[in-house]
């Protein structure tokens, strides 16, 4: 997911990532919830808005479904 996008310069993204024997994993900055359980929290104001989206690398397969933004 790419959120409070401003240009190709200035965004988040949260990246999952299941390319090593721990499992998968996830990285980002704000705060994520997965099936309504906090994953991820941290601070910071750099980028106070923009738009969302939704992203995925070369050739993996994702899908994308009740993807709620709150403020």
């Amino acid at each position: 997911m790419v959120f409070r996008y401003t240009d190709d310069n200035n965004y988040y993204v949260l990246f999952l990532k299941n390319n090593d024997k721990t499992g998968r994993k996830m990285e980002l900055s704000i705060s994520i919830y997965k099936d309504g359980n906090l994953e991820i929290s941290t601070t910071d104001s750099a980028l106070a808005s923009g738009k969302i989206g939704a992203r995925v690398y070369a050739n993996t397969k994702a899908i994308f479904d009740d993807i709620s933004v709150t403020c």
